[in-house]
This record gives C-alpha cells, structure tokens and sequence, in this order.
C-alpha cells in the first residue's frame, strides 16, 4: 500500500514538474525572441543583464526550475522596456 502512494505522489510531482517546464521554456522562448530582437536592432547586453543570464544558466544546471522560471519572466519584463515593439515581434 505504501508504494502506491508513493506512485501517486511521483505522478502528481511530474505533472506539477510539466506544468513548470511548460512555464519556463515559454519565459526562455519569449527571452531567446527579445535579446535576438534587440542585438539585431544595434542594441547591447548590458552587464547586469548578462549577469542576470548567467545566473538563469546556473539556476538551470542545478535543476532550480521554479528559480529559472522566475528569473526569466522577469528578465523578459525587463526586455519588454528595451526593445523596439516593432523588432521584438519580427522573426
């Protein structure tokens, strides 16, 4: 009986697992889309947003998905105010 529950608790833990993983890698499309939209238009990575890259990279590595997904939202709210609207939807 006891590995039963333990089975539901692991289906349970992937499918909020999914649901994070589903989150993250729209925050990492969006981001991935912005940054390329705005070196294209001439702009740069600032040092604390290549910091703050790195730092979603280590959140990743070590399986922080929770971490990574905010850092990324973030980072993608912060690149909203830098590039152009007209850039950040092309391509």
């Amino acid at each position: 009986m006891g590995s039963l529950v333990e089975l539901g608790r692991w289906r349970e833990r992937r499918g909020a697992a999914r649901l994070g993983m589903d989150r993250l890698e729209r925050a990492v499309d969006e981001l991935d889309r912005l940054t390329t939209a705005l070196l294209r238009e001439g702009g740069a990575l600032d040092g604390p947003l290549e910091t703050q890259l790195l730092a979603l990279i280590g959140e990743l590595s070590m399986g922080m998905l929770d971490e990574a997904s905010d850092r990324a939202e973030r980072l993608v709210g912060r690149l909203h105010g830098l590039v152009p609207r007209r850039a950040g939807r092309e391509g």
